[in-house]
């Protein structure tokens, strides 16, 4: 039976209720634990999101530099026939160098997107060797046409030259990226690009992947 004493002693201990009370607004340490737990997902989410964001940001910069590397490539193309028929008519007998500037071209044209790279590069090699025959043959080396196709040639391959330097940077940036931690944890199933690689002997002979 409760006493007036006693609900005096009650209502004149307003610490304990309040002890009492804010036990009752923490609540328990499940709850606790599930709020963190939501906290640590929720900042996890986030960092998953932009990491992969930078990722595909990278893979598009990649394809997007790419076309203006083809750019250059097309206009270049647009000018080995021109070349290669001026050239005949001085070099008939260095059929074989032309045939694998037409074959190099051909396997660049009919490439996929992921092989054009590498062989844009052998391309360049093949050109160099026809561009040398000049050496060789007076007469071809002094024909003005030979001599103007030559020059354009040259500056739309130093406009070639610098597009490639900026793909590559790109293209590094991103298999960089694809191998370190944390990005490979969110790479999926990503693959990286293949460099542009300019022939390291201009007058090599490559070989065709026909």
């Amino acid at each position: 039976m409760t006493t007036a004493t006693d609900r005096f002693h009650r209502r004149s201990d307003p610490l304990a209720e309040s002890d009492h009370g804010a036990g009752r607004g923490l609540g328990s340490p499940l709850l606790w634990i599930f709020l963190v737990v939501l906290l640590l997902g929720a900042g996890a989410t986030v960092a998953w999101i932009r990491l992969h964001n930078e990722l595909i940001a990278l893979d598009v910069a990649v394809d997007t530099q790419w076309k203006q590397v083809e750019n250059q490539l097309e206009r270049q193309n647009d000018l080995l026939p021109k070349l290669t028929a001026v050239a005949r008519r001085y070099a008939a007998h260095e059929a074989e160098v032309f045939e694998k500037l037409a074959a190099a071209r051909a396997a660049y044209a009919g490439a996929s997107a992921d092989a054009k790279p590498r062989l844009a590069g052998q391309v360049d090699g093949v050109l160099a060797n026809v561009l040398a025959l000049a050496e060789n043959y007076p007469e071809l080396k002094a024909d003005q046409q030979f001599r103007d196709l030559s020059y354009e040639i040259a500056g739309t391959q130093n406009r070639i030259a610098l597009e490639r330097q900026r793909y590559n940077e790109i293209v590094g940036m991103l298999n960089a990226r694809l191998r370190q931690i944390p990005w490979s944890l969110v790479a999926g199933g990503m693959q990286g690009a293949e460099f542009y690689e300019a022939p390291r002997d201009q007058l090599a002979d490559p070989e065709l992947d026909l």
